[in-house]
């Protein structure tokens, strides 16, 4: 509170509030006149680069920025800069606001290119504020460990906020030979139009592209493996529950999933032509699979948009018709609490050939595209991002929904290929073959979801528990699960991610049916 209260006496406030109306369009080019090809390096030769190599932590620093930039009329009009009380945070977030509402000497404009992600982050650091990243403002002194925490930015060793502190103080301080790295030079290319009239919208979206190709680029060479991001979004997932969700019976009697008996590539291929190419008469499909939401998330499993769709699609009432006491939410949403009896049986068989879609089979449609997007991306050595929409990875994705998850899910007849894989799906292999022998892709991301559900249960089905305790020691799940995947980083000498599952896999289904068959 002290913080923000600072922040508005300071008129620290976001820079979109002080415009009114429509907004003005700028431009990142000088003015016709002056925009010749070596402009850029004519500024730098008359002060630019003893201007850009100001340390703001120091009082001749922030002198020397404001005199450059014309804000002394600002500056001696604020007297909040001038009390003692006033830290170098603060001071430092104010010239930026100034530097954002008044535009750079010169018309001179950071274009959404490699260095402005090192001036974001040197900005957020030296004034210890979290960004609003719709509006632009900085809260001085409102940065955390707990917000690096919540980004996964996260060291091997987590400093304490008083030692966090106390780095940032360092720094802060004019005498650090290397604080802040507001006292060296930085080499950049610097890209600039030379002419006046350019589409600015169109330019900055070109240059958006470009950022995000060298970025991909170092991705490439240091990029989390298969297996960090699988805990860590199973992680986020798994800690999404809420209490409503963690106390009530889910009813699933809305939608249906059918049983998917296993069929040789022969009798698939008879059965799919006699039903004219369709799944639904060939083998049934469950309806959630084909929505459009779902069709979507699928194609994009890295959307968070696409992700909240689909779990508003596959939210339902509760079996009570109720909501926990306090809680104003009136359907209960994925991830849905589970317990080994509901792994075990199967909820509301219709005709003997269907089950309700159960909150086991929506937790494994939630959970199958970014699995299988992350192991995909992993095997064919590209990034996530790169591997969205493919056309092969969505063929994997569809398939391993409908016939190795939902009804049945962890029988041993679903660790079969069906023999859709070739007459709908056009993916060769021999009949009888095991997903985790010819499809190790799907095997993996079978075994992580299995895993997931697994984990979930053994931590929120106890009723003798308060819904606080219980969504306690979910969290404590997600930990382990996320810690579990952490250690099967695919470093040099190591086995894959899919082979460690594997083998992992096919030893935990030999020894378990040995015992129970």
């Amino acid at each position: 509170m002290e913080s923000v209260a600072r922040v508005e006496k300071s008129e620290l406030r976001p820079v979109a509030i002080d415009f009114v109306g429509v907004r003005p369009e700028a431009t990142i080019a000088p003015p016709e006149e002056d925009c010749t090809d070596n402009w850029y390096q004519h500024w730098l030769n008359e002060g630019g680069k003893e201007y850009l190599q100001n340390d703001l932590r120091t009082k001749q620093g922030r002198k020397a920025f404001i005199d450059f930039n014309g804000f002394n009329d600002e500056w001696n009009e604020n007297t909040e800069m001038e009390l003692e009380e006033t830290t170098v945070q603060q001071k430092i977030a104010y010239l930026m606001k100034l530097l954002a509402k008044k535009k750079m000497k010169d018309d001179i404009y950071h274009s959404p290119i490699e260095m402005m992600h090192r001036q974001i982050a040197i900005t957020q650091i030296v004034t210890a504020s979290r960004v609003n990243h719709y509006t632009g403002a900085l809260v001085p002194d409102s940065l955390m460990v707990q917000n690096f925490e919540q980004a996964g930015i996260i060291s091997k060793k987590i400093p304490t906020d008083q030692e966090f502190s106390e780095r940032l103080q360092k720094m802060l301080t004019p005498e650090d030979d290397r604080g802040a790295m507001l006292d060296e030079m930085v080499n950049v290319t610097v890209y600039y139009v030379t002419n006046p009239k350019v589409n600015v919208k169109a330019l900055l979206g070109a240059m958006k592209i470009k950022s995000r190709h060298i970025s991909d680029s170092k991705i490439n060479s240091a990029r989390p493996s298969a297996g960090s991001l699988i805990g860590a979004f199973g992680k986020k997932f798994m800690t999404s529950m809420t209490k409503n969700a963690v106390t009530c019976n889910p009813d699933t009697s809305t939608n249906t999933t059918p049983i998917q008996k296993r069929l040789m590539q022969k009798e698939a291929a008879r059965i799919y032509k006699a039903s004219n190419y369709n799944e639904e008469e060939a083998w049934g499909v469950c309806a959630l699979l084909n929505h459009a939401r779902m069709k979507e998330y699928i194609r994009n499993p890295l959307s968070e948009e696409l992700l909240t769709n689909v779990k508003e699609l596959l939210s339902c009432a509760t079996v009570e018709g109720g909501t926990v006491e306090g809680s104003t939410e009136e359907k209960l949403s994925p991830p849905y609490y589970l317990d080994f009896e509901r792994i075990a049986n199967q909820p509301g068989a219709a005709e003997g050939k269907k089950y309700n879609t159960s909150g086991e089979i929506m937790n494994e449609y939630i959970l199958c595209p970014p699995f299988m997007l992350y192991i995909f991306a992993g095997m064919k050595n590209i990034t996530p991002r790169q591997a969205v929409g493919q056309k092969e990875l969505v063929t994997l994705i569809e398939y391993t929904m409908r016939f190795h998850l939902g009804a049945q899910t962890g029988y041993s007849s679903m660790t079969k290929i069906h023999g859709a894989i070739k007459c709908q799906y056009e993916l060769q292999c021999v009949d009888q073959k095991m997903i985790y022998e010819q499809f190790e892709m799907i095997g993996a991301c079978v075994m992580c979801i299995n895993m997931f559900n697994a984990c979930l249960a053994a931590a929120s089905y106890d009723e003798g528990l308060t819904p606080e305790e219980r969504l306690e020691k979910v969290k404590d799940a997600a930990n382990l699960f996320n810690g579990a995947f952490q250690t099967l980083d695919n470093t040099a000498g190591n086995p894959s991610l899919t082979s460690t599952i594997h083998h992992l896999g096919k030893c935990f289904s030999k020894n378990y049916f040995m015992k129970n068959v």
